[in-house]
This record gives structure tokens, C-alpha cells and sequence, in this order.
């Protein structure tokens, strides 16, 4: 018959252990943010930083998914990308591109990817990590990343799981300080073992607004262009701090035009350039241009657009003008409502 002492003591022995095995995960996994391109981004530019899962022992983590997480407290919208480790997005996502670095994990023989969440390991030669979980394994439910050797994060983008995320930072007057978090999650395949794991530290980024202008060449909605786009004020790189009637031009290619308008910075009109699309592609044989998100009608101002002749037997242009989501709006008889058919002889028709 055992003593009360003794009791205690197998008592205290088995805390000890779950002790052990509990915390055995949470120090194996590194969650982290890398430091942003830029801490002070002006509005409606894009930044770019990384988020990776290291796991830095000998376990099998079967992460579920990611979530990177923008919030501020000056009244602007935030912003949240919950990803899987394809980095494809699942919800969210506005303003927010994922680009997977590293997916590393364990894999056997058979070609199969570890699943396990990090208890009890016994030794098996099958497998890349020289490990597995013997509690639960099942490679037909889901994926599992491992730790491999010499994938330690390095500040490379080295660790088993590294994603680039792109954020396009809100058209804004006033400035704003972002909070960036990002967790990882993890399952045994039941919703009571589904795990958060979270970053060491947080990222901060203040976006500067601008009474003006917001954005920059980069975060122009461009399509079929040759790169690189690139946009001049009064044949001057962008400016943040610019005032009165000012000469906008967009070139692809270094110098080739595509649009020109003047835009008024003195009339409490913030030009924002996130908001703007190109698309050029050849339609029927022709070439074919849309452009929106300017809106001149506020100023009485029009745009000048530039358009090749890539078809030498037409002699005429179609003009759209109206706000439509695809050149594929436009009619091939250029007869439909707001079109106006506009030959190619200097002679001003229709007011263009």
C-alpha cells in the first residue's frame, strides 16, 4: 500500500510531465514578421513584408492556416488575409497579396506530406525529418510542415513556411498608425486541439496622407502594358507636396504616351491613383485601350489618350465614353450608346 508521500509523488511526477510535453510546441515554433520596406509609406503606395512559421525543433506542425491582421485607431478601414500554406487566399484579402517563399515539409518515399501536431515522436528513417508523431497521423486529411535541416530562419526567408506580403496602404488626408499581427494555426483534425500560435512581437507602420495625391505608378490597376509605367507631373517625378493646375502624363515602356490631363491640386481634389485602370490589348485585330477612374467632369477638364495603329486598314477610332468594366463594352459597328465613330483625319468630330 503506497504512503500519502508517495502518492504526492507520482502526483507531482506526472504534472511534471504533462509540464513538459505541453510546453514541448510552443517553444519549437517561431511566428514572426519580418520589418517592413517602408514604416512611413505615403498613402495608397504598396509596402512589402515578410511572415514565417520556423519550426525549430524536431516536430511535425500541421498548420491549417495564416491570418495577417492591419488595424489602426484613426477611424480607417482595416484589414485582414487569411491564407493557406499555398499561400491562396481563403478570406479577406482587399488591398493584400500573398507570395509564398518556402513551403518546406516533411516527405516519405510514398511521396506523402507528415500531418502530426507534435506529441510523442519516434524515430523513423522514412521520413526527411527523421521524425514523426505516433499519436496521430493520417497523411489522406491535410498538410503537415516539419522541421528540416538547414531551413532555420535566417533572415532570408529560410524558415519551413515564409510568405511575402504585399499591402496597398489606404487613400487617406490624415495620417494613420497600422498594427501588423500575424498568427498561425494549427489542428489535430479536432476543433478542441486547434492551436493559435503567435508572433514574438508586433510591426508598426504610419502611413503618411497627402491632401493631393495618394499612390504612385506602382499601385496603378495596369494591364497589357510595357513596363515600365511610369507618370510625371509637369514632366517632373510624383510630388506629394504640389499645388494648382498641374500636366499629368502617363508613358509606358520609359516614353511611350498613354494618357495626359490636367488636374486641379488646389481644389481640394485628392487624385488617387489606386483607383485608376489601364488595359491595352487587341480587340478584332485592332488595338484597344480603357482607361477609368479619372474623373475630369469636377474640373470641366478632358484626357488626351494615345492609342497605336496596329491594324494599317482601319482608319478610324471608336470612343467609348462612358464608364464600363471591359473593352469587351465596346461595339464592333461602334454604334451603341455613348460610342461615337471618329476618323483619323485631324478634323475634330463629335467634340473629340
Amino acid at each position: 500500500m503506497k504512503t500519502k508521500k508517495e502518492l504526492f509523488s507520482v502526483i507531482l511526477t506526472v504534472s511534471i510531465i504533462a509540464v513538459l510535453i505541453f510546453s514541448g510546441p510552443i517553444r519549437a515554433v517561431q511566428v514572426a514578421i519580418t520589418s517592413p520596406s517602408s514604416t512611413t509609406p505615403t498613402t495608397g503606395t504598396k509596402i512589402n513584408f515578410g511572415v514565417y512559421v520556423d519550426i525549430e525543433d524536431a516536430e511535425i506542425l500541421p498548420v491549417i492556416n495564416m491570418t495577417v491582421d492591419l488595424t489602426n485607431t484613426a477611424g480607417l478601414e482595416n484589414y485582414t488575409c487569411t491564407f493557406n500554406v499555398n499561400g491562396a487566399k481563403l478570406t479577406g484579402c482587399a488591398s493584400i497579396n500573398v507570395t509564398k517563399i518556402y513551403a518546406v515539409g516533411g516527405i516519405n518515399s510514398a511521396n506523402q506530406t507528415a500531418y502530426g501536431y507534435g506529441f510523442g515522436y519516434e524515430s523513423d528513417t522514412g521520413w526527411t525529418t527523421d521524425y514523426h508523431n505516433t499519436t496521430f497521423f493520417d497523411s489522406s486529411i491535410g498538410s503537415g510542415y516539419g522541421y528540416t535541416a538547414g531551413y532555420s530562419y535566417s533572415g532570408d526567408g529560410r524558415a519551413e513556411l515564409y510568405y511575402n506580403i504585399t499591402w496597398t496602404t489606404p487613400a487617406t488626408t490624415d495620417n494613420a498608425t497600422y498594427t501588423i499581427d500575424f498568427v498561425a494555426r494549427a489542428s489535430d483534425g479536432d476543433t478542441y486541439n486547434y492551436r493559435t500560435f503567435l508572433p514574438t512581437s508586433q510591426q508598426t507602420v504610419k502611413v503618411v496622407g497627402g491632401t493631393t495625391l495618394a499612390g504612385d505608378a506602382d499601385v496603378v490597376n495596369a494591364t497589357g502594358l510595357e513596363a515600365p509605367l511610369n507618370i510625371t507631373i509637369d514632366g517632373k517625378p510624383i510630388n506629394y507636396s504640389i499645388a494648382g493646375v498641374k500636366k499629368i502624363n502617363f508613358t509606358e515602356g520609359g516614353t511611350e504616351p498613354l494618357v495626359e490631363f490636367d488636374w486641379n491640386f488646389s481644389a481640394s481634389k485628392q487624385l488617387v491613383l489606386n483607383n485608376i485602370t489601364i488595359e491595352k490589348r487587341i480587340e478584332n485585330g485592332s488595338a484597344a485601350i480603357l482607361i477609368k477612374g479619372i474623373d475630369l467632369t469636377q474640373f470641366g477638364y478632358t484626357k488626351t489618350i494615345y492609342l497605336n495603329r496596329t491594324n494599317t486598314t482601319k482608319n478610324s477610332v471608336c470612343i467609348k465614353d462612358a464608364e464600363i468594366a471591359s473593352i469587351s463594352e465596346i461595339g464592333t459597328n461602334c454604334d451603341g450608346t455613348d460610342e461615337h465613330k471618329v476618323e483619323c483625319n485631324g478634323v475634330a468630330q463629335s467634340g473629340y
